[in-house]
Order: C-alpha cells, then structure tokens, then sequence
C-alpha cells in the first residue's frame, strides 16, 4: 500500500471550503486590521491566536468522511485515509498560519513573539475534537466539535502556559484516528 498513491484521491475528498475560508479571514483580518497605521504587538498576538482558533476550527472539518460508513471496499484502512486528511488539513493551516504571520511581520511596530506552541495547540485540538466525534456522528456534526473544543479551550484561557498542552491533542488523534 502506498500512502503517496492516495495524497491526490484524498486531497479531492477532503472538503476545503471552510479551510479556505478561515485562511481568508484570517489573512483579511491581518491586512486589514488597522488600516493605514502599524500594528502593536498586543494586536498582532491577539490577531495570531485568532487566527489559530478559526484554522484550527476549520481543520476539524477535512477529517469529516461522508464516504466513510457507506464504502465497503476502500483502497486503504480507515486510519491511514483519516491521518491522511488530518496531515493536509495541518499542512493547509500551516501554510495560511505562515502568511499571517509574514502579513503581520510587516505591518507590526516592533517585534512579536510568534507563539508557535499556541498555534499548534489550536490547529490539534480542532481535529482532535472533531476526530472524537466524527466517528460517531458522521457529516458537518462531527466537524462542528473542533469548534466546540477550541471554545472551551479559548474560554479556559491557556495562552501562557500552551506550550505545555500542544501533546495532549496529538495523544487525543493518535488515539483516535487508530
């Protein structure tokens, strides 16, 4: 089995919609914020994590299969198809995280910190919430819980110690996506 024969099938299936969106907002907001004046560095951190939640909530919906349970005979296991969709989902938000960031490097008055750890906090619990419950409820629903999971994260209120809990939602996927 080659996992590289199914890159483009997958990238197919895979819904990007709201991927494209939440990179487009978020880029938006980045450029737009502020207009015609640099940003400070308490926007431009505000502005980061913002567009760590809206990524990592539209992560959650490429691992949404609406094939899943009506596919018999699939060319691979389950598991290697949802970690696939789950690694271009990361890929995508990796690549719009990295324009926002480059978007604000320039417009920032000063220097910010990018906090990675934050960032990869929210683009895994996105997935992980939404691979907890997509097996389960399968469609939009499934991919509805990475919102919820990135609410209960944001209202928790973990920006100064994230860099200790980026594991716990790579332990939920690696659990889940089995």
């Amino acid at each position: 089995m080659r996992v590289i024969a199914l890159v483009r099938p997958i990238g197919r299936a895979v819904d990007w919609v709201p991927l494209l969106v939440a990179g487009a907002a978020a880029i938006a907001l980045a450029a737009l914020a502020a207009p015609g004046e640099r940003v400070g560095s308490g926007l431009a951190l505000l502005l980061l994590r913002a567009t760590a939640v809206l990524l990592g909530t539209a992560a959650g919906f490429a691992l949404v299969d609406p094939l899943d349970e009506e596919t018999e005979a699939a060319p691979a296991p389950r598991w290697v198809r949802q970690w696939l969709r789950a690694a271009l989902a990361l890929l995508a938000v990796a690549g719009a995280g990295a324009v926002v960031a480059l978007v604000l490097s320039w417009r920032v008055a000063g220097v910010v910190p990018v906090p990675l750890a934050g960032m990869a906090l929210c683009a895994l619990t996105g997935p992980a919430g939404a691979a907890l419950v997509v097996r389960a409820l399968p469609g939009r629903v499934g991919g509805l819980a990475g919102g919820v999971a990135l609410a209960v994260l944001c209202v928790v209120d973990p920006w100064d110690v994230a860099h200790l809990w980026w594991p716990v939602p790579l332990a939920i996927l690696a659990y889940t996506l089995r």
